[in-house]
């Protein structure tokens, strides 16, 4: 399937790993555009694409400064994992 085919919103939720009404939510805030056809919405497999994307590396971001944060205050000692595993 090319990135510029047209998805349901069941499979452009199923992409995102997410239930369908949250796929609906992101829709109706137009954080990811639609498009009627028919009775139904449509979305471009694309902008799912580029949605996961952003929530992605926006995600990871949050994660690197929590971690940061925590080795800064002293919460962890970054340790090699192979010294943490028994021989």
């Amino acid at each position: 399937m090319s990135d510029d085919a047209l998805l349901t919103i069941d499979e452009a939720a199923e992409l995102l790993a997410a239930r369908s009404e949250f796929l609906a939510q992101l829709l109706d805030e137009g954080q990811i555009p639609s498009r009627l056809v028919g009775a139904g919405r449509m979305v471009l497999k694309s902008d799912v694409l580029t949605y996961k994307a952003k929530r992605d590396a926006e995600r990871r971001k949050i994660l690197d400064d929590l971690l940061r944060a925590e080795i800064e205050e002293g919460l962890i000692d970054l340790v090699p994992f192979d010294a943490l595993v028994k021989k």
